[in-house]
């Protein structure tokens, strides 16, 4: 029965551990209630592998756009005027991002928007 009962929860859980022709593709493994994906299959190795060498070599570049994103963020509040020399090496930052596909277009686009409205928000208020 425990078996069954573990099997059924995995199977309505992860219903894409198999593919089209019914063979297993993951094993799954409960640890510490934290569920781990283990492939089997040759394609589901591969591409376990790929998601780990991707997610790495994308880690720098969506580490540059938080850096950047904060960083305009805060200089806006305290020194307007140095926000705004940094304004377009942040775009600059969120356009590589959106040409690798890091980054929707959109999401993108609403970075940027956001960033350029604090700045003008905070460069008219420091005028006044």
């Amino acid at each position: 029965m425990g078996v069954y009962f573990y099997a059924s929860l995995l199977s309505s859980i992860f219903f894409n551990l198999f593919d089209t022709y019914g063979t297993i593709k993951y094993i799954v493994l409960a640890i510490d209630s934290e569920k781990l994906l283990m492939p089997v299959t040759k394609s589901a190795k591969k591409a376990a592998r790929q998601a780990v060498s991707r997610t790495e070599r994308n880690k720098g570049l969506n580490t540059k756009v938080k850096t950047f994103m904060k960083k305009v963020m805060v200089l806006s509040k305290e020194n307007p005027a140095e926000a705004e020399k940094t304004l377009p090496l942040a775009f600059s930052v969120i356009d590589m991002a959106r040409k690798n596909h890091l980054l929707h277009g959109n999401n993108a686009d609403r970075k940027k928007s956001l960033l350029a409205r604090t700045v003008a928000m905070a460069t008219a208020t420091k005028k006044k």
